[in-house]
């Protein structure tokens, strides 16, 4: 029996994907399905992606590796029909449907995911702005098991100052989980006195400033080639409603246990509150890391989220007289916005869609929620929950 164990745990892979993450009947049940597709992403990287945590956690000194040097499941037959699944959504205009499928790419880290995530990113492919920060934060699990290969690409999204704070934002905050060089931070600090961007700039200082301030062993790399940029950065302060990547870490040598601390934030343009924010808690025993807490919460639009949410929280009698009121008041005003706009013939512009997702570690599991216009309409009859 125990002969066969390795066999028999490796077809279990084959069995969840083929019987549970694409089957037809699972595909059926909409919250089944995705918590199957997350699921499995996940159990694909811990056991055939990521080497350490299948070392830690399978014998395989005993049983030898859960995956071999040649095993392509995840990158011929996972992310193919993943990325399959994300086209049809953006094509369909699914934000809900998008949203697991990138996350679920992302629960891969593999960096055949670039190759995916690539044409969308470049504009090349359909998707909405905030679809491709959520590819970008999606890179999280790539950044630390591959930073070689997610380097270029998010460097590259930060370097790139036609494309919104937004990626530009959290592209920083999954470089600073690669390790970065003390080349690399040295110039993004030089490029703080040229960027225009007081988002990106702000997000660059805070985070190097942080890193320098690491006590942490296993990150003392990082905190020295902070310290060698930190003088480049600009002299300029931002305040707390700008992009924020607060880094800290805590060390106990006498048990040979420490923590790390990671809060995130993207600030928004029409709000003062974030658009993004995230926190993190990771926990290092005799070298071992491991998350203990997370936290992510983004959005497309600060402002058009808590409209929509007003609107469906208040009550019919508010609705009328907030109705009644713009009216007379567009009545009493020749010159309203309204009545400008219709003088000059202006179509306005289509609202975007409101798009928006919390992630959070519940009970020791890994939980989505992710909705849209339609998900936050049907909030009094239906949850979108998803396990990861």
């Amino acid at each position: 029996f125990f002969f066969f164990l390795p066999f028999q745990i490796k077809c279990i892979f084959s069995f969840l994907f083929q019987n549970l993450a694409t089957s037809s009947q699972v595909q059926k049940q909409a919250y089944l399905n995705d918590s199957a597709i997350l699921s499995v992403a996940t159990l694909a990287r811990k056991a055939q992606v990521d080497s350490d945590n299948s070392h830690n956690q399978y014998p395989v000194h005993t049983f030898g590796h859960l995956a071999s040097k040649d095993c392509k499941d995840v990158t011929e037959k996972y992310t193919p029909y993943l990325a399959n699944k994300l086209k049809e959504a953006t094509r369909n205009q699914d934000s809900l449907k998008a949203q697991v499928y990138i996350r679920a790419l992302g629960n891969l880290g593999h960096p055949v995911i670039l190759s995916v995530f690539k044409p969308y990113l470049e504009g090349k492919a359909p998707a909405t702005n905030y679809q491709r920060l959520a590819m970008v934060a999606a890179m999280d699990h790539l950044a630390r098991l591959s930073p070689k290969s997610a380097q270029s690409s998010l460097f590259n999204i930060y370097q790139n100052t036609g494309e919104s704070h937004e990626l530009r934002c959290a592209a920083v905050f999954q470089l600073m989980k690669t390790n970065p060089s003390a080349q690399m931070l040295q110039r993004m600090a030089a490029f703080t006195e040229q960027d225009m961007s007081k988002q990106v700039n702000s997000a660059v200082k805070s985070a190097i400033e942080s890193a320098a301030e690491l006590k942490e062993p296993k990150l003392q790399e990082l905190a020295e080639n902070a310290n060698a940029a930190k003088k480049m950065l600009s002299p300029k302060t931002y305040g707390l409603q700008y992009s924020k990547n607060y880094l800290s870490s805590y060390a106990m040598k006498e048990e040979n246990l420490g923590y790390i601390k990671d809060i995130k934030t993207i600030g928004s343009e029409d709000s003062i509150l974030p658009k993004g924010i995230q926190y993190s808690l990771r926990s290092v025993l005799g070298g071992l890391e491991m998350e203990k807490d997370r936290f992510r919460a983004m959005t497309a639009s600060v402002s058009d989220l808590l409209g929509l949410l007003e609107n469906q929280f208040s009550t019919e009698e508010s609705r009328r007289q907030e109705k009644n009121a713009k009216q007379s008041s567009n009545n009493n005003d020749s010159h309203s916005t309204k009545m400008i706009a219709q003088m000059f013939n202006i179509q306005r512009e289509q609202a975007e869609q409101v798009e928006a997702q919390i992630f959070a570690t519940i009970f020791g599991g890994n939980r989505l929620f992710a909705f849209d216009n339609h998900t936050v309409e049907n909030i009094p009859r239906s949850e979108y929950l998803y396990y990861v």
